[in-house]
């Protein structure tokens, strides 16, 4: 059955979805009838959209609090986001790194501290990478009947 006109119902609804949909209402300028439906239409259509993550202006990234789900992909999508341009950064580190291990009077402080120091072929972020996954090879079955 379809109607050309507007109907007219009395309807139970929830105390919080009734705040909300004044706010919704309120806010949009509309009636509280006309916010129920869009809301009801917007629910029915499913197109609830991720929301999106806005950046502070340190680059900190922030979700809205508006109550949406955070999904895998949103986080996914930071971190690629994230690791874009890092090779430039580690590399700059990595040389400053280099130059202060190669500087003399440090070498002479770390050594009388009881430090290591890595040779050249050993300080590349690759080096790193596999040195603590062998250390963590090496000490898990140490450390895990401990825990």
């Amino acid at each position: 059955m379809m109607y050309n006109e507007e109907m007219r119902t009395t309807i139970t609804i929830d105390e919080d979805v009734h705040e909300f949909a004044t706010i919704y209402a309120q806010a949009n300028g509309i009636t509280l009838s006309n916010a129920i439906g869009e809301l009801v239409r917007k629910a029915k259509a499913g197109q609830a959209q991720a929301p999106s993550i806005n950046r502070l202006a340190n680059g900190f990234p922030v979700f809205p609090s508006s109550g949406g789900t955070v999904t895998p992909e949103m986080v996914k999508r930071l971190e690629e986001e994230e690791m874009k341009g890092n090779d430039a950064v580690i590399a700059k580190l990595n040389e400053a790194v280099g130059k202060a291990l190669d500087d003399e009077t440090v070498r002479k402080r770390l050594l009388e501290l009881g430090s290591v120091i890595p040779g050249p072929a050993e300080r590349t972020p690759e080096a790193l990478a596999a040195l603590v996954k062998s250390e963590i090879a090496k000490w898990t079955p140490v450390l895990k009947p401990a825990s």
